[in-house]
């Protein structure tokens, strides 16, 4: 199964249109593509398959911590990686520079993509019939790009699913993130959920409910760090028994801890 997680930063809500729009189009080919906000590099070695990187362009480069963040990165060891950036005009040797930089870690460049947006400078704003224009157009360039991208990320990532003994599920537990192809694509027993729900009421009862049907270990464990309104009802005895899976509860002082056996082989 393929997989991939798109890292981005946006200034205005430009690149996140687009970063959404690429992750749909991957999904929908059957590619396992989640989203993050740019931030932490340790992220990246804890999300599956390829490396995507999105930010938008600025004074024909990008913003500081952009370049700190790809400078930060682990290495690479093969891993696939790609780029995609909005802009309204150009961006000199963004794109070149970046690669050199990508390469030097031991990444390997799948493509990159530079959409055109509307300006969010211009001294006269674009009438609504002119943004849907350039809008659909980058909307149309994006789908163009997963066509392209979907070979490669066949060649970049095994076949096979990607074997680990816990998995955190991105975004909290968003039904939006939480895909069926991305659970086919994990191979693990125990599935971590880390949020009180306060703000968006994750985790979202369609996402586990994908987790319980579509993991490839049975039964699954489902572990939340802490208690809340909205995952106290998957503890019932009854759902239990009745669709296969275990949960664990974490506390508001001191969340929860996991131990795994030890291989003394490796």
């Amino acid at each position: 199964m393929k997989a991939a997680c798109i890292h981005c930063f946006s200034g205005t809500g430009n690149t996140l249109l687009a970063t959404r729009r690429l992750a749909q189009a991957l999904n929908e080919h059957g590619v396992a593509t989640t989203w993050w906000r740019l931030g932490s590099p340790a992220a990246v070695e804890a999300s599956p398959g390829a490396l995507g990187i999105a930010f938008p362009v600025a004074c024909q480069s990008t913003y500081p911590f952009v370049w700190d963040f790809v400078a930060s990165l682990p290495p690479g060891h093969g891993r696939g990686v790609f780029v995609l950036d909005t802009l309204h005009m150009v961006s000199g040797g963004l794109l070149d520079a970046l690669r050199r930089q990508l390469e030097a870690k031991g990444y390997r460049p799948l493509g990159a993509a530079e959409i055109r947006m509307p300006s969010n400078l211009a001294l006269r704003a674009m009438p609504p019939e002119g943004v849907a224009s350039v809008v659909g157009r980058a909307m149309a360039a994006i789908d163009a790009f997963a066509d392209d991208l979907v070979a490669g990320l066949a060649k970049a990532a095994p076949q096979q699913q990607m074997e680990v003994d816990a998995f955190k599920l991105p975004h909290h537990g968003s039904m939006n993130n939480v895909t069926k192809a991305l659970v086919e694509a994990v191979n693990c027993p125990c599935w971590l959920f880390s949020t009180d729900g306060t703000q968006f009421r994750h985790p979202d009862a369609v996402a586990i409910a994908r987790v319980i049907c579509y993991s490839a270990q049975q039964p699954v464990t489902l572990i939340f760090n802490v208690p809340s309104t909205f995952n106290r009802w998957w503890s019932n005895p009854g759902w239990k028994t009745m669709y296969g899976y275990e949960t664990e509860y974490g506390n508001h002082t001191d969340g929860i801890t996991i131990d795994f056996p030890i291989n003394d082989d490796q």
